[in-house]
């Protein structure tokens, strides 16, 4: 529907929309139901889905993944190399990519952009700091310098070898802002924000809508959309009355119960997109404090549980029972994992068994 890997509010766990991809393509302008307004759109400081869904249609990461997939393809760097020894790493910019303020994507543009979030005497860093995703992903400590070698190339120089690395740099919270931008704006960059994406912000109605417009001289090539609008509608029933109504082409996450009945009633006018999740669904226990500090009582309540039975009741269906801390879809998945049973008897048997 647009072009390259963005739009990626559509790469939910399921959405519904009214009207075929063509026909939203050709009116132009495309209005998506989501459940709740976006906090910030500065990619950096961002810690909800909902503003980065917003942040992806409006920045550019120096690499991104293809469409589907965990490969890593070229973005705002159109090649890059790695040295013998792993630490360090040569990113060659695009030439013709602008900011939508109009200053050039360049490689001064990049390391300001990305050195603002490790370097506490940055002039940028009291403007967003402490930026919690850059170091939670430990990037602090692993890069020990970023510089431009000329004026399309960016050199990343590592403390160690990671073999992360590349894929840290698709995060949405590394994408590049214009610094002019961030100059201009400061802390209200968060509600101005200014990147290279196919789109950029036209207007912000807090709690009710984001409205973005195309930006017509992407580097990417130009957008198959003039608009889109992001429609906050918390309440789930909401939100499917309006797109029933034709008021919005598109909305996320609706009631799995409500799955099946739509596609009886709206037949071949209703366009269901699924596909599995990057994410899991998870209980958190504290083992450093009694009585989780027991293994026998996390066992117990592992077999206490009975996941299928959730995702049956509450998912309809359209959920997997998880046996493993990160979802299958990501790489480091383990398939030989084996799962604690659904079994009331042997929890209870864990329960007063002698601590372990």
């Amino acid at each position: 529907m647009l072009q390259r890997n963005h739009f990626k509010s559509l790469g939910l766990l399921f959405t519904l929309s009214l009207s075929c991809l063509s026909q939203i393509a050709s009116a132009s302008t495309l209005v998506f139901g989501r459940g709740a307004d976006s906090v910030n759109l500065d990619p950096a400081g961002v810690t909800d889905g909902e503003s980065l869904n917003v942040t992806d249609n409006i920045f550019d990461n120096l690499i991104t993944y293809k469409v589907g997939t965990t490969d890593i393809i070229p973005a705002l760097a159109q090649s890059w190399q790695v040295s013998k020894d792993g630490k360090k790493y040569t990113f060659k910019l695009v030439k013709d990519a602008k900011f939508h303020d109009g200053t050039s994507v360049n490689a001064d543009a990049v390391v300001y952009s990305l050195k603002r979030q490790y370097d506490k005497k940055h002039e940028a860093y009291k403007w967003g700091g402490p930026y919690v995703y850059f170091t939670s992903l430990g990037l602090d400590k692993l890069i020990s310098d970023i510089k431009a070698k000329d004026r399309h190339t960016v050199e990343f120089t590592l403390n160690k070898r990671d073999s992360t690395f590349l894929s840290m740099l698709t995060m949405q919270s590394l994408a590049i802002v214009s610094p002019s931008g961030l100059k201009k704006y400061k802390k209200d960059f968060g509600s101005n924000p200014i990147g290279s994406g196919p789109f950029k912000l036209r207007k912000w109605e807090r709690n009710q809508k984001v409205i973005l417009s195309a930006n017509e001289d992407y580097w990417g090539g130009k957008p198959a959309l003039k608009n889109l609008i992001f429609r906050s509608i918390p309440d789930n029933n909401t939100r499917m009355i309006e797109m029933m109504a034709g008021k919005i082409h598109v909305m996320d996450n609706p009631n799995p119960d409500d799955i099946d009945m739509l596609k009886k009633k709206l037949g071949k006018k209703l366009v269901f997109a699924q596909k599995p999740g990057f994410n899991v669904g998870y209980l958190a226990l504290n083992n450093a404090k009694a009585p989780f500090n027991n293994v026998n009582v996390r066992k117990a309540i592992a077999h206490a549980i009975n996941k299928k039975g959730i995702v049956d009741a509450i998912y309809a269906g359209y959920a997997e029972v998880a046996k493993h801390p990160m979802p299958p879809t990501l790489w480091g998945y383990d398939e030989t994992t084996v799962d604690y049973e659904y079994s009331p008897s042997k929890a209870l048997t864990k329960i007063f068994q002698t601590p372990e």
